[in-house]
């Protein structure tokens, strides 16, 4: 697949909330959005809430960040595309700090574990280097 600039995003925190209206505007949005620059940003407790009735949203996303979710599985990682992901994986998942996060994305054939910055860690880096903070 072809790599596209994305200018937009619509964020959609405890996405649950909307999908099970089963609105087509999101399904094309996820499907098709990319085309036209927009990217989808779905958020959730739990990963089977990706899951409708009628449409299965987890499987138009490409990238995932999963925050110490308590209930994760390895099947349920292997799913959205982590195919090494097992029981010890799953478990990290769910001891995980605030900033951390399991990544999943296109290119990557093996998920991985990353540290956001929080912005007063990035601030205190550009106090120490003699910037001003803003």
């Amino acid at each position: 697949p072809t790599l596209r600039r994305l200018n937009s995003y619509l964020v959609v925190d405890e996405a649950t909330n909307i999908m099970r209206y089963e609105f087509q505007v999101l399904e094309d949005l996820a499907r098709q959005g990319r085309s036209f620059g927009v990217g989808v940003l779905l958020s959730s407790q739990y990963p089977d809430e990706f899951r409708t009735t009628n449409t299965d949203y987890a499987q138009m996303l490409v990238s995932w960040f999963i925050h110490g979710v308590p209930r994760i599985r390895a099947r349920d990682l292997n799913d959205r595309g982590a195919v090494d992901a097992d029981d010890e994986t799953a478990r990290k998942i769910q001891e995980q700090g605030v900033h951390e996060a399991y990544y999943i994305s296109h290119g990557y054939e093996e998920g991985r574990f990353i540290r956001g910055e929080p912005w007063w860690e990035l601030r205190e880096e550009l106090e120490e280097g003699g910037a001003s903070s803003p």
